[in-house]
């Protein structure tokens, strides 16, 4: 049996995110975990309600919950920076619920949210779900702006009948990313789950990254699945995902 709530706590910046928590059970209630999504995503997504109950049914206390400008949260444009910042009130609120201990699930730009807002006092472990976690080439910059209109200083996409709004600083901060500066401090085990067909983030950034994390640390690959994880291909990272936890945690 899980309990869960729907939260809102308030970042740094005063912006109001929404979330799910569930209440931790047995001598693991103080081990916290916390799912983040990808971009223009939402935490209500199935893998993120499958995770969420999974690891609770350990006993493990967990947030999912939406960046700013995503799901319920308050909008704002959309910055990994500002992503970090989040992820940071989301550990403070979760402390506030007695955890002491933490363990994060990044979902590709939610991946590289976590490497930056991670620190070795509380993290325990780290999974990563196609992680955009090294620096994206021009081309990539093309089709994007392709897709988006420009609006005032910042730009806009519609996705799934919703607006998302992008900050202008977005693109040089994704071409900027160093993926050894990012990945080299970590010194926790980290688990990687990459399709072999991902169009989105290619699968060499992911062996890339096995360079820099520390020798505990896996990567997982699944042959057919694409960047989003679909059918049994999702129940397959979600089962390496919850089992990874249950090991590190």
């Amino acid at each position: 049996k899980f309990t869960m709530e729907k939260v809102t706590f308030t970042n740094s910046n005063g912006l109001k995110l929404s979330g799910v928590y569930y209440a931790g059970s047995n001598e693991r209630k103080s081990k916290g975990i916390i799912l983040c999504h990808g971009f223009a995503s939402k935490k209500d997504g199935e893998k993120y309600v499958f995770i969420a109950k999974k690891c609770n049914e350990l006993g493990f206390s967990v947030l999912r919950f939406d960046f700013g400008g995503c799901g319920e949260s308050e909008k704002r444009p959309i910055l990994v920076s500002d992503q970090v910042v989040d992820l940071q009130s989301a550990i403070f609120f979760m402390k506030s619920k007695g955890c002491k201990e933490f363990g994060f699930l990044g979902n590709s730009l939610g991946g590289q949210t976590v490497l930056k807002a991670s620190n070795k006092e509380i993290s325990r472990t780290i999974v990563l779900w196609a992680p955009a976690i090294a620096a994206r080439k021009k081309q990539w910059i093309k089709q994007r702006l392709s897709k988006w209109q420009k609006e005032k200083e910042d730009y806009v996409f519609t996705y799934n009948e919703k607006k998302y709004f992008i900050s202008k600083n977005f693109i040089q901060e994704q071409l900027d990313v160093n993926q050894k500066i990012l990945c080299s401090p970590i010194d926790f085990p980290v688990l990687t789950i990459h399709g072999d067909t991902d169009k989105v983030v290619n699968i060499s950034d992911s062996k890339k990254a096995m360079e820099y994390f520390n020798s505990d640390s896996k990567l997982e690959i699944i042959l057919g699945a694409g960047h989003r994880f679909s059918g049994e291909n999702m129940y397959k990272a979600i089962d390496l995902t919850v089992s990874w936890f249950d090991k590190w945690m």
